[in-house]
């Protein structure tokens, strides 16, 4: 038996990043300006659209492994090796619920199911943004699409979300401090 073992340079990982990086300004900017105009429902809303998107991209990308590997159930791996993320997606999608009941502490745990999608589901694979072959069901494109759109979107939900809570921080702030300089009547009675 012979045969040839050719190397195949991958692709520069740059160009998918890039495209995800600027969609992730994109969408910071969208939140900031709402949010910086006084329509904290528009940034809200926003916020809460990002993580739908995060949730869909990271979803393509963890069904696309799951069904790409061989041996087992394809429903099964996405259980066993995506246990992190499909615990992250229903803590982001309880997360919108609760903000469309106006609970503005939900932006903390929508923060955190944001960092853990983006850790998960993107940096533990950015390194097939650079390989030449990808274990996917998919295309390797759609591969490394939606890694590099989770990354992006990911650090972009993050950044929105504090951005967020920040503005909710100085909003209690104001609303716990006095309006005027305290003042004591002191007439006998």
């Amino acid at each position: 038996m012979s045969g040839d073992l050719r190397w195949i340079p991958g692709p520069s990982p740059i160009p998918p990043l890039a495209v995800a990086g600027a969609l992730g300004l994109l969408s910071v900017g969208a939140v900031a300006m709402s949010a910086g105009r006084g329509r904290s429902r528009l940034a809200l809303l926003l916020f809460s659209v990002m993580l739908v998107a995060l949730i869909v991209v990271d979803a393509i990308h963890l069904f696309g492994i799951a069904f790409g590997l061989k041996g087992g159930s394809g429903f099964g791996r996405v259980v066993s090796i995506g246990w992190a993320s499909l615990a992250a997606w229903v803590i982001a999608l309880l997360t919108i619920v609760a903000l469309r009941r106006q609970r503005m502490d939900a932006l903390y745990v929508g923060v955190f199911a944001a960092a853990i999608v983006t850790l998960v589901g993107g940096l533990s694979d950015i390194s097939i943004l650079s390989s030449s072959s990808v274990p996917i069901a998919f295309s390797d494109r759609v591969a490394r699409a939606s890694i590099a759109l989770t990354l992006g979107l990911g650090i972009a939900t993050v950044i929105a979300g504090v951005m967020l809570t920040g503005n909710l921080g100085r909003a209690r702030q104001s609303d716990d401090e006095p309006d005027g300089p305290a003042t004591v009547d002191v007439t006998p009675p």
